[in-house]
């Protein structure tokens, strides 16, 4: 019994084990499946039983189940047996050795077997790892693809930015005047004592008050040095390095600086802010700029005066405002006086300055009182005030 039912397990297994073989026209996917469910489960199971049979037992215990002659037929069995023995002994050690043989061997088929699901395992997850690196390759392209667009973006602004900066730079060096402005204006403007004391009387009779001062434009120097002597407390602002130098030797209070950053950083309040001869270096954005700032730093009732060209008289576009390559445009009276209103100055007055000498305007012929008309007409179009002042307050 022992022996038949032990052969019909190994020959089980061997059948099980001929089907893996025959698998080969199954797809990677179902021969992975089939293997493991074979190694796991069935061939598994044969193998326990196999290593559980392959002994043959040769003294098992004789019984009987007949009450009475129950002992006479186990005594006669055995001695049949101890007969009998010498007879199957050797067929019997043969067939253990046999068995024993058998059962080692699948057990090292199942030893290979699970080696190999193992290493299949470790392949299966080398395989999920590299599909894995796979994709995460096929992103990198993409970022990289990414990457290169980003930079010949990035290359392009910073060509933009370097063409801009050019032409920044371009407009910045097409309003230099590499002239020595200092002598420029000594040549062309006038004496210094002269004009300070021009503007002095022009302007100091609409000053309240002996406070601060703040001169923008302040160039060489001519109406803070008047006001310091008076005792206000002055403080002049240019962006010319030269001319702020001529006013520190002559100890002004003076600052190198763009007027309007000037205006946008300082914490000081003052009570005048004069501002001679500058909006005519100035785009429109920057005048409007300039004055509303200038608002600001104010006190209540605080006084604001500017000058500048007067484009009513021709003769000074023509031999005074021209001659200066810094100046931008000639800016209308009716126009600053407008600009001043609407940012909030009140009280705003326009005086006309430095009329033409009449030696230069047209003569007139008392004879013809028609004539003369005409020719005031043209005096005042050609040769009226060369320069005007805009005062206003807080």
């Amino acid at each position: 019994m022992y022996q038949e039912e032990f052969l019909r397990k190994i020959t089980s297994t061997l059948d099980e084990l001929k089907k893996i073989k025959e698998v080969d026209s199954l797809n990677d996917h179902d021969i992975h499946n089939q293997k493991k469910d074979i190694i796991s489960s069935f061939l598994v199971e044969n193998i326990k039983q196999n290593n559980y049979l392959w002994d043959i037992p040769t003294n098992e215990s004789i019984t009987s189940h007949r009450k009475k002659i129950g002992k006479i037929i186990v005594f006669f069995k055995k001695i049949i047996r101890k007969l009998l023995y010498w007879l199957v002994s050797k067929p019997l050690l043969q067939q253990k050795e046999f068995n024993g043989s058998i059962t080692r061997s699948l057990n090292e088929v199942l030893n290979v077997l699970t080696n190999l699901q193992k290493k299949s395992n470790n392949i299966d997850e080398l395989s999920t790892k590299l599909k894995q690196i796979e994709e995460i390759l096929v992103q990198i392209n993409k970022l990289s693809d990414k990457s290169s667009k980003i930079e010949t973006s990035m290359n392009q602004i910073i060509k933009s930015q370097e063409k801009s900066n050019n032409l920044i730079n371009e407009l910045k060096n097409r309003d230099n005047f590499p002239v020595d402005y200092r002598k420029f204006e000594d040549n062309f403007r006038g004496n210094e004592e002269k004009i300070a004391r021009q503007q002095f009387e022009i302007y100091y009779p609409y000053v309240t008050t002996k406070n601060s001062l703040l001169d923008l434009g302040c160039g060489r120097g001519e109406l803070i040095s008047q006001f310091s002597t008076l005792g206000f407390n002055v403080t002049g602002i240019d962006n010319n390095h030269e001319l702020i130098n001529y006013c520190l030797n002559q100890g002004l209070n003076v600052v190198e600086d763009d007027l309007i950053h000037y205006l946008n950083t300082t914490e000081h309040q003052f009570d005048v802010i004069t501002c001679l001869h500058v909006v005519e270096h100035l785009y429109p954005n920057q005048i409007v700029d300039l004055v509303n700032k200038a608002y600001n730093s104010l006190n209540d009732d605080g006084l604001f005066i500017l000058e500048t060209p007067n484009p009513e008289c021709i003769y000074n576009l023509a031999f005074g405002f021209s001659i200066d390559m810094t100046h931008k445009q000639p800016v209308h009276s009716y126009t600053l006086k407008f600009i001043l209103e609407q940012i909030g100055f009140k009280e705003v007055q326009i005086k006309h300055l430095n009329p033409v000498d009449e030696s230069v305007s047209l003569q007139l012929n008392h004879s013809n009182e028609s004539i003369n008309e005409n020719f005031e007409k043209i005096n005042r179009l050609l040769f009226g005030y060369q320069n005007y002042a805009i005062v206003g307050r807080k």
